[in-house]
């Protein structure tokens, strides 16, 4: 499962540096919402690809059961609005909650973070 994860992974971890930074490397202001909006858009297709994978993870392992609903519920409310629900380490942000996911995954596996 891990070999399914890390494809996904990196797309996670580049949807959230291009909601961060814009291309050319400026801050993102998020003035602009048709950016903003297809970056959210990227998140929320990599989110509904991320589910089955989820599903499977935690039918082996129900400890990782909950790690679904949080993610959903950060990106609902982000397409809500509440942007800050993306990234932010003071919420349970998609981010926030992907990094944890990754981070319990590696640690179940007994695997080191690479790089």
């Amino acid at each position: 499962m891990y070999e399914s994860f890390e494809p996904l992974n990196r797309e996670v971890l580049q949807v959230c540096t291009d909601w961060q930074v814009r291309p050319g490397g400026a801050l993102n202001d998020h003035g602009d919402a048709a950016y903003d909006w297809s970056v959210i858009d990227r998140l929320t297709a990599v989110d509904e690809r991320a589910g089955p994978l989820l599903r499977r993870l935690s039918g082996t392992v129900p400890h990782f059961a909950p790690y679904r609903e949080r993610l959903r519920s950060a990106r609902r409310r982000v397409v809500d609005g509440e942007h800050h629900w993306f990234t932010s380490p003071r919420v349970d942000s998609y981010h926030t909650v992907w990094m944890e996911l990754h981070e319990d995954l590696l640690a179940s596996l007994g695997r080191e973070r690479e790089g």
